[in-house]
């Protein structure tokens, strides 16, 4: 009776094009997009976009088991383009923010040595 429901429940999910991962993947592209993913993550930025275009392709095949696994793989991709994007911009802000904490110590004892007033 599982098997039977489990194979009723796939057939059912075969026979309707996987409209809602194709978009949710493709603004998970354009999100990465958005962050700039192609200057910190290309790879995975262009693998998400190939694994959308390839799930998109399936869906007007009619291949829609094939179309819902290439558009979550492009989602994932996508993500991590985006957690990458966002980790190096903060990287990035770190280290101009310790180079501005590193010169306004490096000015420090000049004004310290100065005499009130002044």
């Amino acid at each position: 009776m599982a098997l039977t429901c489990a194979t009723l429940l796939a057939g059912g999910c075969a026979r309707h094009p996987p409209t809602a991962q194709v978009a949710m993947a493709s603004r998970a592209v354009q999100r990465a997009e958005s962050l700039q993913a192609e200057s910190y993550s290309p790879m995975d930025l262009r693998l998400a976009r190939e694994e959308l275009d390839r799930a998109e392709r399936a869906v007007e095949g009619k291949d829609y088991d094939r179309a819902r696994r290439l558009a979550e793989q492009a989602s994932v991709d996508a993500e991590l383009a985006s957690a990458k994007a966002r980790s190096e911009k903060a990287r990035a802000r770190v280290a101009h923010l310790r180079r501005r904490i590193e010169t306004a110590n490096d000015a420090e004892p000049a004004f310290r040595n100065e005499p009130p007033g002044r």
